[in-house]
């Protein structure tokens, strides 16, 4: 990814389909959690999640800082699962 402002390139922590399979395995996660694993910065963790549950795909659960899977982030990864199986068997 590359900063507009600063031209600067930047790399991908980790991608969307990384994430949901993360948090699918975990249930439940906070932003340290992306910060631990993925070595995302507090603040950008934090982005990130606000990030996916703007899509649907992630709710605040028990208290806000803890997240999990909507039916909709859930139908996503069914989806990533079946299109990495399909990708395996060709």
């Amino acid at each position: 990814m590359i900063n507009r402002y600063t031209k600067k390139h930047y790399p991908i922590k980790a991608t969307k389909v990384e994430l949901i399979k993360f948090i699918k395995k975990r249930e439940f996660i906070t932003a340290n959690d992306l910060v631990d694993h993925f070595r995302y910065k507090p603040q950008s963790a934090r982005v990130k999640l606000y990030a996916l549950a703007r899509e649907g795909l992630l709710t605040s659960w028990v208290w806000p800082e803890q997240w999990c899977l909507t039916q909709q982030g859930e139908k996503k990864y069914q989806y990533y699962v079946k299109k990495e199986e399909q990708e395996n068997n060709q």
